[in-house]
């Protein structure tokens, strides 16, 4: 008999597995019977061969990988967030590395994967987990839920494609404001250029009377939504420009919802003497969908 741990609701539940017959016989059958004797030498054979066999699956698992699985179940009692979530990722990732052939921590990675958001990885370690018990009483649950979970991944962008999008939303002639407004005194502001497979280039300052020499800056991207600051001088002097009193400063946020609709949220930081149109505070917002 083979113990499977299932996580329910962030908690992790010893199940044994639901047995219809001894040993695989049935005691009674139509058209038979069996003495009351050989019931109960039947009844003690299997039971035996059940205690073997819990021995033997017990010595299948080292003790190594029943450790980790352990420590999973405490990092998901412990965890708060989905992002707490990540410790036991490693431990049951841990644990299926230790036994390849066991079917429960992918069952269990599937299950907290899942609570985390990965979405793709979650599928794949169900799929892992049905390639290794294919016989397991709700196998049927499971592959729907992966037919869910690739559903829902397909609809999610990864960084690379994220990338794509914002490279592409850098070209206004194939974009067009549909919805909102946004206080756009720099289109660069919005210009992203890629730098690595997941770092965009994107405008951190400039000045007015020097359009040609803006700095850039390097952003990360781990998700749909990119969060920076732009400054823009309007001073002619240097002194002045050194000293900050003409900065226009805003807070950008990109959402990229989908292949074709961008989110921009702004928040402006510091006006400035010349920005008497607009003051600390103020936000703005619109939408983008591709032309």
């Amino acid at each position: 008999m083979q113990i499977r741990a299932k996580i329910t609701e962030g908690q992790i539940k010893v199940k044994p597995k639901d047995v219809d017959t001894v040993g695989g016989f049935s005691l009674s059958k139509p058209g038979g019977y069996l003495t009351k004797s050989k019931v109960l030498y039947m009844v003690a054979f299997f039971a035996v061969g059940v205690l073997l066999s819990v021995a033997v699956n017990a010595q299948a698992v080292s003790e190594d990988a029943r450790r980790h699985m352990a420590r999973g179940q405490a990092a998901v009692e412990m965890a708060k967030s989905p992002v707490e979530l990540e410790d036991a990722i490693k431990e049951f990732q841990e644990a299926a590395r230790l036994e390849p052939t066991w079917p429960d921590p992918y069952y269990n990675l599937g299950l907290t994967q899942e609570k985390a958001g990965k979405l793709r990885e979650a599928a794949a370690s169900f799929k892992k987990y049905l390639q290794l018990a294919p016989n397991v009483p709700d196998a049927a649950k499971i592959q729907e839920q992966i037919y869910k979970l690739e559903y829902k991944a397909e609809k999610i962008l990864t960084v690379p494609e994220i990338i794509d999008v914002l490279v592409s939303f850098s070209d206004k002639q194939k974009w067009q404001e549909y919805d909102g407004k946004c206080e756009n005194w720099r289109p660069e502001s919005f210009d992203f250029k890629r730098e690595c497979d997941d770092t965009v280039k994107s405008l951190k300052d400039i000045h007015s009377q020097s359009w040609k020499y803006p700095t850039l800056q390097t952003l990360k991207v781990t998700g749909p939504v990119l969060k920076y600051i732009t400054t823009e001088n309007m001073c002619d002097a240097e002194a002045d420009r050194q000293l900050g009193g003409c900065d226009l400063i805003i807070e950008e946020e990109v959402e990229v919802v989908s292949k074709t609709l961008v989110k921009i949220n702004q928040k402006i930081i510091r006006g400035g003497p010349l920005w008497s149109s607009v003051k600390v505070g103020d936000k703005y917002s619109c939408k983008y969908r591709k032309k």
